[in-house]
């Protein structure tokens, strides 16, 4: 059984990250200023956003919720099926995303034994790993109308309070 204080041990993390975020938003502020971020189309600016938090923020969250019921190994392993998801959209070859993806699966073989109890819990890396692919496809149409400087603003700024939020559940 957990207790409430293990999970209020690992929540400095999400805290740790939303900060990081925070900072890197602050930091961006002059740029988005300078480009006047807010003249942009709202549609733009929202599918940036979204997808940047696709990026940034969910995966992390939900990683967060299946730590200490599974192993970090199948974290690494779920997300190490992103090039397989990427090959099989036609964003990369797929020579190199499987042997990447069998690298990993031989570098952790003996590792990675599941409980019936934990199967469930497996659904949140590779959910992870399937709302990652997804994004990382979907970035590069998102990013046409809109800088690099201004989506990490925006992309930064939103994940920052979504995680710092998380972080208090």
């Amino acid at each position: 059984r957990r207790r409430r204080g293990d999970r209020q041990h690992r929540q400095p993390r999400l805290r740790a990250l939303a900060l990081q975020y925070a900072i890197s938003a602050v930091l961006l502020l002059p740029w988005a200023i300078h480009r006047r971020m807010w003249r942009r189309p709202i549609g733009s600016i929202v599918n940036v956003v979204i997808v940047g938090i696709n990026i940034l923020c969910f995966p992390q969250i939900l990683i967060f919720i299946s730590e200490g019921r599974l192993s970090p190994i199948f974290s690494l392993a779920a997300l190490a099926t992103i090039p397989v998801f990427l090959a099989i959209s036609g964003r990369l070859e797929i020579s190199p995303a499987v042997c990447g993806f069998a690298g990993i699966l031989f570098l952790t073989e003996h590792e990675l034994t599941l409980s019936i109890r934990q199967l469930p819990w497996l659904l949140f890396p590779v959910s992870a790993a399937c709302v990652l692919s997804w994004s990382l496809a979907d970035t590069e149409k998102a990013m046409r109308e809109i800088s690099r400087a201004e989506a990490l603003f925006g992309q930064c700024t939103i994940s920052a309070l979504l995680l710092f939020m998380a972080s208090q559940l």
